[in-house]
């Protein structure tokens, strides 16, 4: 009830009518959703419009150890409260909770998933028992990176995984071809993307030959047969693109990975394609230009640090996509959520980042006076987790292109002392 707007509380008393028979189930320190029109005062109201309400508190937690209860508890009683409740379990007192600061950004993604490895290890878990859950989708993307450099296959929801972006999937479509030159999506993305006068009819013969004779569409282009049917200007731009994967497949086998990809890119003119492609927006070209970019660098960084060659890196990444592209019921994968979007899971492991003034609680809701519901997100992250809850903040972190130096969240200084560990910070215990 608590993330109903004032249009369906109008409509359940119209259709509830005077006797008002009915049940609602609702939970003031998780209402989070005002951003989209919940209204929480609807719970209010349904004290005043039904005199003769019953309200039964439903506050045993079947999911969550104490320790971790006694730290939500005291996290969201800061908040004016429309029913008083206290969590409690008898799951038995836990793990303390650990906040844990990090040194920046990129040592926040390497502890989170060097400690995922570490405890599915230990503990013998599953992949799907982790989650990693932040404020902003933003946020996510250091965490993919990493996450695949470690062979760790995962799935992201509330937000556009990085690699799922149209700039990228054009990228990563040139590498999966240099890998496999059989991967026939590859080939139809890579030879149409910027175009390059390889038009639908020659695409087309190809897939016609390449269906009749059972081979790829890589093999038909360099077909005499197919090669003698179509026009000259056709024919040109076909051998040109072979010529192309040829090419840079020789070189990605022995180059530095970063040097073949920002050549590769330079030669088909991809950033002149993304500008010429929105004229009318020329931000969000650059922005995706950003995102090659940054794809780019990772490569590069993955592939001095691993001594991999660009061919090989791309073999890692194809395979993660086939990973992630199997039914989400049935893949043993790390979760990445939003906490808006986590409302409702819970996990044995809950790794919740970025914890930071600014971050989270967020500017915004700040300088709006929301803050009553970021508390509310942050009740609504600690108690995503049964066993294990892990928080994470860094002492500096690059926004714009700058380093800032953020303090850690208010809603630290919140919680019990004696059911917390801090790790990282000046005289505290090192990580």
């Amino acid at each position: 009830c608590q993330d109903t707007n004032a249009c369906q509380y109008a409509l359940m008393r119209l259709l509830t009518g005077l006797e008002g028979m009915f049940t609602a189930v609702g939970d003031d320190d998780q209402s989070i959703y005002a951003w989209r029109g919940a209204n929480m005062e609807n719970l209010r109201h349904l004290q005043n419009d039904y005199p003769q309400l019953k309200i039964i508190k439903l506050e045993q937690n079947y999911r969550s150890t104490a320790r971790i209860l006694k730290v939500a508890n005291q996290v969201i009683a800061h908040n004016p409260k429309l029913f008083a409740k206290t969590l409690w379990s008898d799951l038995g007192e836990g793990e303390v909770v650990r906040i844990v600061a990090c040194q920046n950004e990129m040592h926040e993604a390497e502890y989170v998933i060097g400690q995922i490895a570490r405890n599915k290890l230990i503990y013998q878990n599953n992949y799907s028992d982790f989650a990693i859950l932040y404020r902003g989708n933003h946020q996510a993307r250091l965490f993919e990176e990493t996450l695949r450099a470690a062979h760790i296959p995962y799935q992201l929801s509330g937000g556009q995984s990085f690699f799922d972006k149209s700039e990228i999937k054009d990228v990563l479509a040139y590498l999966r071809l240099l890998t496999n030159p059989s991967d026939d999506p590859a080939f139809l993305r890579a030879a149409t993307t910027p175009k390059r006068g390889i038009g639908d009819t020659t695409l087309g013969k190809l897939n016609e030959y390449a269906h009749t004779h059972e081979c790829s569409l890589f093999d038909v282009s360099g077909s005499l047969n197919v090669l003698s049917g179509l026009s000259a200007k056709s024919r040109e731009a076909l051998q040109q693109f072979r010529a192309l994967l040829n090419q840079y497949r020789q070189r990605a086998q022995t180059e530095d990975a970063g040097v073949v990809v920002r050549d590769l890119l330079e030669e088909i003119q991809y950033e002149n394609y993304l500008l010429c492609s929105m004229p009318d927006h020329p931000k969000s070209a650059e922005s995706r230009w950003r995102n090659v970019q940054d794809l780019v660098a990772w490569l590069a960084q993955k592939g001095e640090n691993g001594a991999k060659n660009l061919l090989e890196l791309a073999q890692t990444i194809t395979l993660m996509t086939l990973l992630e592209s199997k039914d989400s019921d049935k893949i043993d994968a790390v979760k990445l959520s939003t906490l808006h979007a986590a409302k409702g899971l819970e996990f044995p492991f809950v790794y919740l980042v970025g914890c930071e003034e600014g971050l989270f609680p967020h500017t915004d809701s700040i300088e709006s006076g929301n803050l009553d519901e970021e508390r509310r997100l942050m009740y609504v992250g600690i108690t995503r987790a049964k066993e294990h809850l892990t928080l994470t903040h860094c002492l500096k972190r690059k926004r714009m292109g700058a380093w800032q130096f953020p303090e850690p969240s208010r809603f630290f200084d919140e919680m019990p002392p004696q059911e917390i560990e801090i790790l990282g910070r000046k005289n505290s215990a090192p990580i």
